[in-house]
Parts: C-alpha cells; sequence; structure tokens
C-alpha cells in the first residue's frame, strides 16, 4: 500500500501518523495511507506561505493571470484522470467527480481574468476636500477546510478569488484546546466574529467553556448582537471590544481608555436570550454624542466634559474633549477592565494608540474583541434556568422595575411586524446622495 506525504515549503514531507483512505462505495480498495501533520508541520506551512504570500501579492497582475489560468487549464485537461481518483475517495458516480474537477478548472480561468478585471472606485464624498478611494489589497494567509462531499469544487471557491487578489480572507489560530485567536486583517470585526463564533460555540458545548479573542480589528457594530447569538445557541455569551481613546481617568483631561461596552447575554431553554447586557463604560456611548451633533441638538449636562475638561452640553465641544464615565471611578474601572480583557489580552492595538473609527485621520484602528461563551448547565449542575427564573422574578415582580434588554426585544419585535423606523435627517441624508450620483 502507497503511503503519501504532505507538500510543504517546496518538498514533500512524511509524518509519524498516517490515516488510511478507502473507497466508501467499495471497502476492498484501498487508496492509500496518508500523512496526518503534526503540529510542528503545520507551523512550517504556515510560516512558509506567510513568506510567500507577500511575493504573491507583489506579483503583477499578468503574471496571476498566467498562474491561475494555467491551473484552471490543467485542472480541466486531467478531469478524467483526477476526476476518477476524486470518485473513488468520495464513492461517487466517475462521471460526478469527472465533473467536480472540470468545474473546479472552470473557477480558476473564470478568476484568472478577474485578475485584469478587478478596478476600485473613486467617488466624490459629500466633505468637501475628502475623495473615496476604494481598492483591493492583500492581506494574509488563506487557511481552507474542504467538505468531504465536494472537497475541490467548494475549497476553490474560496481559493481562485483569494489568490487572484493576493488574499484577504481572515486566520483564525486556535493557540490551546479553549483559546483563540482571529485576526481581523484589520477589516470589518464581522467576518473574523464568524469564522470564530463556529469554533467558540462548538468548543463550548464540548469542553463547558471558550473563549475567542480578536486583533487587528474595527468596530464590531452593537456588542451584544455577538453574544445574542451565543445565548441563542444556549450559551452564555460574555464579550468586550475596546475604542479609540475618548473617556479620560477622574480627574484628569486626556482621554486614556475609550467608551469600552462589555456585554453579557443569557440564554433560555428555547432558544430564546432572557436577559441581554449590552452597555458601555461611560455615562452615554459615543455615537449618541455624534447622533446629536449630526442633529444640531444640545447633549444632556453629565455626558461628556470640554478640551479644557469642564462639563458641557454642545456635541461639538464633547466631541474635542472626553465622554464622562459612568459611576465616576467605577466606570473607568470598568473599561479599563475592557481594556484588558480586549486590547491587552489578545494583542491588539490600545485605544491611546487607536486611530478613530470614522474619518480620514490615521490608518486602520486595530483594536480588538474578547468572547467568552460558557454552557450554563453544565457549570451549574442543571440548576442555572431555575436560578435565572428567580433573578428575573424578583425584579419584574416590582412596579417600575427594567430588565436588561426587555426595550431592545421588544423592539425587535416591532421592526418585526412593523418595519424598521429610520430617523427623517437620515432619510434626507440618502435621498441627497442618491440625487447627487444618480
Amino acid at each position: 500500500m502507497q503511503n503519501f506525504s504532505n507538500y510543504i515549503a517546496g518538498e514533500w514531507v512524511s509524518s509519524e501518523k498516517f490515516t488510511e483512505n478507502r473507497n466508501p462505495s467499495d471497502l476492498s480498495d484501498i487508496i492509500g495511507n496518508y500523512a496526518q501533520a503534526n503540529k510542528s508541520q503545520l507551523d512550517r506551512a504556515i510560516e512558509s506561505a506567510q513568506q510567500a504570500q507577500k511575493i504573491w501579492a507583489a506579483t503583477g497582475l499578468e503574471k496571476r493571470y498566467t498562474v491561475l489560468m494555467s491551473i484552471g487549464e490543467e485542472m480541466k485537461a486531467r478531469s478524467a484522470e483526477l476526476g476518477e481518483l476524486l470518485s473513488r475517495e468520495e464513492g461517487k458516480p466517475t462521471a460526478e467527480g469527472k465533473g467536480e474537477i472540470f468545474r473546479a478548472g472552470q473557477f480558476f480561468t473564470y478568476y484568472a481574468a478577474e485578475v485584469l478585471r478587478q478596478m476600485g472606485d473613486t467617488a466624490d464624498s459629500v466633505r468637501d476636500g475628502i475623495e473615496i478611494d476604494v481598492r483591493r489589497e492583500a492581506v494574509g494567509v488563506v487557511a481552507i477546510i474542504s467538505p468531504w462531499n465536494f472537497p475541490t469544487a467548494t475549497a476553490t471557491w474560496k481559493i481562485a478569488p483569494a489568490l487572484a487578489y493576493g488574499n484577504a480572507i481572515p486566520a483564525l489560530d486556535i493557540v490551546r484546546p479553549g483559546l483563540a485567536i482571529a485576526d481581523a486583517k484589520t477589516g470589518f470585526a464581522h467576518p473574523a466574529i464568524d469564522l470564530g463564533f463556529e469554533w467558540l460555540a462548538k468548543t463550548a458545548r464540548e469542553q463547558g467553556i471558550a473563549a475567542l479573542g480578536l486583533r487587528n480589528s474595527y468596530n464590531c457594530g452593537i456588542l451584544g448582537y455577538h453574544t445574542d447569538c451565543l445565548a441563542s445557541k444556549g450559551l452564555l455569551g460574555i464579550g468586550f471590544t475596546n475604542a479609540p481613546a475618548s473617556v479620560a481617568p477622574v480627574g484628569g483631561k486626556k482621554a486614556v481608555l475609550g467608551t469600552n461596552p462589555f456585554s453579557v447575554a443569557v440564554p433560555g431553554s428555547n432558544g430564546e436570550t432572557r436577559i441581554l447586557i449590552d452597555q458601555s463604560a461611560s455615562v452615554i456611548a459615543k455615537s449618541e454624542v455624534m447622533k446629536y451633533a449630526r442633529e444640531g441638538r444640545a447633549i444632556p449636562e453629565g455626558w461628556a466634559l470640554g478640551p479644557d475638561g469642564q462639563p458641557t452640553t454642545d456635541p461639538d465641544v464633547a466631541l474635542k474633549g472626553t465622554m464622562i464615565p459612568s459611576g465616576s471611578y467605577k466606570g473607568f474601572g470598568a473599561a479599563l477592565m475592557v481594556e484588558l480583557m480586549a486590547a491587552a489580552l489578545t494583542g491588539a492595538t490600545l485605544g491611546i494608540h487607536s486611530s478613530p473609527f470614522s474619518g480620514p485621520v490615521g490608518g486602520p484602528p486595530k483594536t480588538g474583541q474578547f468572547f467568552i461563551a460558557i454552557d450554563p448547565e453544565i457549570s451549574s449542575g442543571g440548576a442555572f434556568s431555575d436560578r435565572v427564573d428567580h433573578l428575573i422574578e424578583a425584579i419584574t415582580g416590582q412596579d417600575g422595575t427594567h430588565l436588561h434588554g426587555t426595550e431592545r426585544f421588544s423592539a425587535r419585535e416591532r421592526a418585526n411586524n412593523d418595519g424598521v423606523a429610520v430617523n427623517a435627517a437620515i432619510v434626507e441624508k440618502v435621498n441627497e446622495w442618491a440625487t447627487k450620483f444618480n
């Protein structure tokens, strides 16, 4: 029986462990033994890919076109040979195996042409003197987990465009059995969170608890949305995210920490979220002050300080100054906790060193997020739901009380029934842009 090795860093590398590959439609047909890479070999493969990616990203478009076109044409030319092997591995009809290989080759030739068509966009901004420039840039190494039923075609859907554009998808590094770090590659946080959450939820269910950190990230939007996703899977979701500095320490004038939200989502027994805590460490989120500034309204007293360290109700002055921490030094302590969890713990950029989330100043913020998922029934010995019931009853049983998350759940239900209410000023601005760019 033939042993097959892994191709790593330009050479075929064997291993101390092999897995037998047998035709599922003919168990007497043993295709071969295939090497299983160990950790050091995997590290070597990633290091080699990182070095090669820099060269590939700098390769000219014509060369990239030629390489991808060659891959596609060879796959199509060898579809009968490779398709037969694929059919043996999958136990599928030979015609389907050949068709999958040929289709995969077509993906490569399609994206080879896309290499020569990849163009950015340039548009005027609504702000004078500002121009919007959109371009595709290579950002890192791609890791592909191929599905068993279409191992060539489905993987090619991701591999071909990634190679065409020099690579641009987040990477997940499982550093310990219960801890993973996702690199957002200075892009939006959401793709990296989505990449990590599948692993996070699965691992938390298996082990009882798991954690996911993000670095080189960006604004993740509503933090409670992400913890709510974990709660919908029956897990207690805890989240932290840091932001560019806008909160000064009590008694100071210079911002050191962001508004730094944290969130806890408590699951029910039917996929619902019972409690959702989602709050910033400042009296009010900075985005709310920006909203007041857009609408030309004064902010309430106690929200912010001006650059001179004095209280202000002018949102424009507040945006040049600092936000007031909720609960004075205790709120600043909460913001500090989030900074430690979301930035220091993940290796992300501290808020004091991050560029703003909006505007043309600075490069990517490279902030971070940190999520913890816990199976509450495992940790509580089955008592979690009962304890939550008693807590909720003790809160809601009193007149005039507020349970965290109820307003958001009500708003979600109204939106599902009646649609999403949009501020008139936003509609006016969108119509203005539509008229300008029509």
